[in-house]
């Protein structure tokens, strides 16, 4: 009998300890990444069951779903020397999971620095009333111009949407009153 129970705890012991270090699930939306003694292994796995060596295999899960980076709101100075307060959302997915592990250190991190800066320096080079009405093209150049960037790294910028545009209380009071001079010379004529 004790044979048996000291078969059964190694039993226990190989499926509950060893088994799952050499079995990796991969999910539908996920790419596993392979380091074997340090060396990258030849594209990246899944999904599905991926077996792996402890203690040689390194792996690194990539998700491959739209992810959303929200770029907080940044001070920017338009080209009409006007400081707007702007923020923005940028959704990007992994094409390729090697490259975004291989590329930078951390390709979320790295995504939206690169947004930030690219909205400050797009914001610098429309006039405020192109910023207030012309967003889609605001828009276009932010995603052109964080794509040139995150391409390397195999990761797609899919979308670019400036949320809020916060313009200057000053700015503010001063356009109230200029439209409402505006509504008084019309109900003139």
């Amino acid at each position: 009998m004790s044979t048996l129970a000291a078969a059964g705890i190694a039993a226990a012991i190989l499926l509950f300890v060893v088994l799952p270090s050499i079995l990796i699930i991969v999910t539908e939306y996920e790419r596993a990444v392979f380091f074997r003694l340090g060396h990258i292994r030849e594209g990246a796995k899944g999904p599905g069951v991926v077996v792996r060596f402890p203690l040689i295999d390194r792996v690194v899960k990539v998700s491959l779903r739209v992810e959303v980076v929200d770029i907080p709101a940044r001070a920017a100075i338009n080209a009409d020397n006007v400081t707007v307060q702007v923020d923005a959302v940028v959704y990007f997915q992994v094409l390729d999971p090697v490259q975004a592990i291989l590329g930078v250190d951390s390709f979320k991190f790295a995504s939206q620095r690169v947004a930030m800066t690219s909205l400050r320096s797009i914001i610098g080079r429309f006039e405020l009333d192109d910023l207030l009405a012309h967003r889609d093209t605001v828009n276009d150049e932010l995603r052109d111009k964080i794509a040139q960037s995150t391409g390397a790294w195999g990761v797609e910028v899919k979308q670019v949407e400036i949320r809020d545009i916060t313009l200057p209380a000053e700015l503010l009071r001063a356009m109230a009153r200029q439209a409402e001079a505006e509504r008084e010379r019309r109900a003139k004529v």
